[in-house]
């Protein structure tokens, strides 16, 4: 799933109610997936590398805390992506307002 800068969901949002649950799925894989890599794929890198036993349990020790965040963080954004999909499904005259706003290609508000 992309992520930040002008990738991010407000740049790519979902058309409709479907691709906003494909964007939610995709977000909580990925989510997933991170954990599994820091909590098991990088110590078990570590310990093939020829680390000891201690050193590879220790990186799974560092690594729980950014382990146990990245799940929730995928939630937030699935649950972001399925309900900004379900509301440009039911006003697709929002989305144009709010990529224009987003992308700057409304003209300029003048303030008083």
């Amino acid at each position: 799933m992309q992520s930040g800068g002008n990738t991010g969901v407000r740049f790519n949002q979902p058309r409709d109610a479907r691709q906003g649950i494909q964007q939610a799925y995709e977000s909580m894989s990925d989510g997933f997936s991170k954990s599994a890599s820091a909590l098991i794929c990088t110590p078990i890198n570590c310990y093939q590398r020829g680390a000891g036993m201690g050193s590879a349990f220790a990186t799974a020790v560092q690594a729980a805390p950014a382990a146990a965040i990245a799940p929730a963080s995928a939630t937030a954004r699935a649950v972001h992506c399925a309900l900004l999909g379900v509301r440009n499904s039911l006003n697709p005259e929002r989305k144009k307002e709010s990529l224009e706003k987003y992308m700057g290609t409304s003209p300029p508000q003048q303030y008083m």
